[in-house]
Order: C-alpha cells, then structure tokens, then sequence
C-alpha cells in the first residue's frame, strides 16, 4: 500500500496540525499526542469561532460513552502542556474555545513518530514532604523488605486517618535510587470508574491516552520505563475495579511494582498486605504529638506531667497520626491539660483552617469519607453495631443488627466482614487482656469510629434512607439489652442497659 501523499494542515505559532494524518507537529517534528487528545483538537479547531460547550465536546470525543468530567478536563491539559496555554481558553461556566491565529501550512513529507523518551534514572512524581516523619520504623523495614523480596503489588490497609499515605511517601522518597525507571504518584481520592483512574494515572505519568483501550496504553507506557514503582493512593474507591486495572498493568508492565494505600485490601493474586495499626501512644504517639508542637511554637516544653497528659491524649484518639497531629497543631494556644479536658468533644478538633484538604480537616471528616463509601446496610450495620460499647462477638452482631428494609443486603456475618474489610472494625482470636468476655473470635472498635457511628444511629433513618425501624436507636438498645440479658447473665445484661442510661429508669 503506498503512502498517503502529503496534505496541508493549518498552522499556529510553531505548531502545525495535519488532520488527514492525525499528527501534531511543532518546529516540524511530532509531538507525541494521544488519540482523544487529538480528536479534541480537531474539535475546537473546526468549531474555533464560537465557545464549545464541555457536554458537546465530551459527545465529540467519546460519542455514545458515559465519561467523567476529569476525562476533558484531563484531556485539554494534555493539548495545553503540548501546544502551549494560549491557544485554548477556558471560558467560564461555558466551556472552552480555541483562540490562537490560524494560517494555512505547506505540505509535510511522512515521518516515523517518535519513540517515547527513555525513563530518566531518579525521575518520580511524589509530593514534597513538609514537615518531618515520625516512627513506623518497623513498618517501613516490613515495607523494604516485601518489594526487596519480589512482591509487585503491597497494599498498606488501615483505618483513616492511620498515616497510610504518609508511610508510603517516605518509602519512595529514602528509596528514590532502586527505582531506575522512577517513581510515580497517582491519588486515586477522586476516581470513581476504570475509566477515571486511567486518566488519572495517565496525567501522572504525562501519558496522553489514546482512542482505543487505555489501560493496555499505560500498560505499555509502564513497561518502556522498566524498574518502576507506582504509588496507587486511596485505592478504596476503586476495589471492585482492582481486577480491571492491576493485573493488565502488572502482566505488561513486567518490571514495575505497584505500592497501593487503601482502607480495605484488593483480595487479587499475589497481593502483599502490610495492617497499619495505630501508634503506641507512650513512645511514638507522644514523639509526633512533640514533632508537631514544635514545628507550632518552637519554645514547646514536655514536662514529665505534660508527658503523662500527652500519652493520654494519644491513646484517648486511638494512636491514630491524623488526629494526634489535629490534637498537637493546638499546644501553640493550650497546655496539654487543657487539650485533655477538651477530649471530650475530640470528633471536633479541627484542623487548621487553612489547610489545603478538607478531608484531612477534622478526624470526623477522615470517617465521613469511609462513611460515605458504605452501601446503605453497611451503613445501618455499623451504626446498630455502635451500641456495642466494649468488645463483642458475630453472635452478637447477628442479634442486633437489623438489616431487614434491605432485601438485597448480604447476611450479617458477610456485612461484618465487610466493615473488617475497610478497616472500621477490629477483630481478634480473644477478647482484650483485661476485658470479660466468651472465648473465640471477637471485634471491637476504635472509639473515635464507635462515637461517629453511634452519633448516625442517633440521627435515625434519614441517614441512609432506611426506614425508621432499623435505625431507631431505642429499638437497637432493646435488642441489645434482651440478647445480653440471654446470653450473659443478669450482672452483664445490667451493666449493658446501664451504658445505655436505662438502669436508672
């Protein structure tokens, strides 16, 4: 088949497009541009004396497709950093248009595109570090060591707020040099589909994505950097996605390894799981809370009282980083003392309010995003489970939570695994040291997540939508209060119905 002969394109600036070829060239060379990129392209430019609505571009570039918003918006950041900002303009509430000058350019002769770049040894895409990294000493050893030892694929699970994302950041910044094909970070927090971690990850990756399939694209891009860790962020919207995207990554790109944060584990072949507990508060705890402090007010002093306080408070948010650093950001303004008496209200300490990520404003906000995760019985499951003030079995579970007004829901036993899952409960081959209780396999809370829980079920049904009887705090109290009284003898059923405030009635 011989050669399209060559055909005129229109020119702007250094940059000619040549749609008959589907190429962009500037200073008479390709420019590496993917297939959607380019249709979009072609789009403002044939439509360049008007502004183009974003729904009638996105129907133009992805005819008869459901797409994300974040797909233009990628899309058209991809032409810019390409082409240069100036030549098209975002136009507010309306859309975009395109406004360089455009002439008619002489014909080009046929050229091989050009290879994509080799990877430069040391490149990443990691967010700067602000302030200094506290412990997790052992976890960052345990961390080394799987990706050391061969593991691909290690997801770091815990609860919000654990400091996930954090510890995975400092892993890839102290071992920027064993990853030759560089180190690459995607937050995933605003995915909701396939389609939108492709996109999300293409952009980290400054990959344009092309027409066909996306995922076998970056799959190849990946593999053309050889030795390579990608850093895959709040992952656990994208769980049931896991199966799409990992596997077809990881079987092309044969050299890169793929470090995930998420609050619930991936459950695919060859995952390496690392559990991110919280803090000791005595030693670590109390070592960030100190950190913090001092980046506030460097005079801060630790007393041997104040060291007392400070583990308190520290064990009193469960050890969890995140609020031991929205604790510790008030000792420019109030002595450890004064921080514990304010405990009370702790689900309200908030952030400084200046701080770039709402979701890292306030540990209520950190939950609220689990929160908002859950299907509807999930919901209602953890807020009955909330009258649960210590630890308690499945049978127990079994017998007060309600999940009748969803006929689709799973069993209770499936729905507490699944709270296990995403790291809103704890479980456990026994009880506590110090805590009564039957023999056998028992869960148990943080408390800052069993007095966000049990503050839904206060609200009622209007939180998920459910009817009133299964989200009625009395009726979950009743339930509870008949099967301790069952199951564990009058002084336990008694102490139950006293923690709800019925011993007084």
């Amino acid at each position: 088949m011989s050669a399209q002969p060559p055909s005129p394109g229109l020119r702007f600036g250094r940059c000619c497009v040549e749609p008959a070829r589907r190429r962009v060239l500037i200073d008479g060379r390709p420019v590496r541009l993917g297939g959607r990129a380019f249709d979009l392209l072609v789009a403002l430019v044939e439509r360049r004396e008007r502004v183009v609505s974003k729904a009638e571009l996105t129907g133009l570039v992805w005819p008869g497709l459901v797409v994300e918003d974040s797909n233009l918006t990628v899309q058209v950041a991809s032409l810019r950093k390409a082409l240069g900002s100036e030549a098209i303009a975002t136009i507010a509430g309306r859309g975009y248009q395109f406004v360089a000058t455009l002439e008619p350019a002489a014909p080009t002769a046929p050229t091989v595109a050009a290879a994509a770049p080799a990877a430069v040894a040391g490149a990443h895409a990691l967010p700067a570090e602000l302030d200094s990294f506290v412990g997790r000493g052992a976890e960052l050893a345990d961390l080394a060591a799987g990706l050391d030892g061969g593991a691909r694929l290690v997801s770091v699970v815990g609860p919000a707020g654990s400091g996930k994302t954090r510890l995975a950041c400092r892993y890839a910044w102290s071992r920027l040099s064993d990853w030759p094909g560089g180190v690459y970070f995607c937050d995933l927090s605003g995915a909701r589909s396939a389609a939108g971690a492709a996109c999300a990850l293409a952009t980290t990756l400054d990959v344009a994505p092309g027409a066909d399939d996306a995922l076998t694209q970056l799959g190849h891009a990946l593999a053309a950097r050889g030795r390579c860790l990608v850093v895959l962020d709040n992952f656990e919207p994208l769980v049931r996605e896991a199966p799409r995207l990992l596997p077809p990554w990881l079987g092309r790109a044969v050299r890169a390894c793929f470090l995930v944060t998420s609050r619930e584990r991936l459950s695919l072949e060859g995952e390496q799981l690392l559990a991110l507990g919280p803090l000791e508060p005595a030693r670590e705890g109390v070592e960030l809370f100190v950190a913090r402090a001092r980046a506030r007010a460097a005079d801060f002093v630790l007393t041997p009282q104040g060291r007392s306080e400070v583990e308190r408070i520290a064990a009193l948010v469960d050890g969890l980083p995140l609020a031991i650093e929205l604790v510790a950001a008030r000792a420019q303004v109030l002595a450890p003392a004064q921080l514990l008496a304010r405990l009370q209200e702790r689900l309200r300490v908030r952030a400084d309010p200046r701080a770039p990520s709402a979701r890292r404003g306030t540990l209520r906000a950190a939950i609220d995003w689990s929160w908002s995760l859950l299907s509807p019985w999930e919901q209602a499951a953890l807020a009955q489970a909330s009258v649960f003030a210590g630890p308690f079995r499945l049978e127990d579970a079994e017998a007060v939570i309600d999940l009748s007004p969803w006929p689709q829901a799973p069993p209770v036993i499936d729905v507490v695994q699944l709270l296990l899952d995403k790291n809103l409960l704890r479980a456990g081959a026994q009880f506590p040291a110090g805590v009564h209780g039957p023999d056998g396999p028992c869960f148990w809370w943080l408390l800052s997540i069993q007095e966000y829980a049990a503050g839904k079920l206060r609200a009622g049904g209007a939180v998920v939508g459910a009817a009133a009887s299964a989200l009625d705090e009395g009726a979950a109290q009743q339930r509870h209060g008949r099967h301790f009284a069952a199951t564990r003898g009058s002084a336990e059923a008694l102490a139950a119905v006293d923690r709800h405030g019925g011993a007084a009635r």
